[in-house]
């Protein structure tokens, strides 16, 4: 496997990742600003 394709982390949350309206666009896409500053 070439570097780019290994898993550098991983988390595990109780809550569903689409539970959290803040973190995603009603379209369903990731807001990367608010994930970062979410998960950090």
């Amino acid at each position: 496997m070439r570097k780019f394709e290994h898993i550098k982390g991983i988390i595990v949350e109780a809550t569903r990742f689409e539970a959290q309206p803040d973190l995603l666009t009603p379209t369903m896409k990731k807001k990367r600003a608010q994930l970062l500053k979410h998960y950090k």
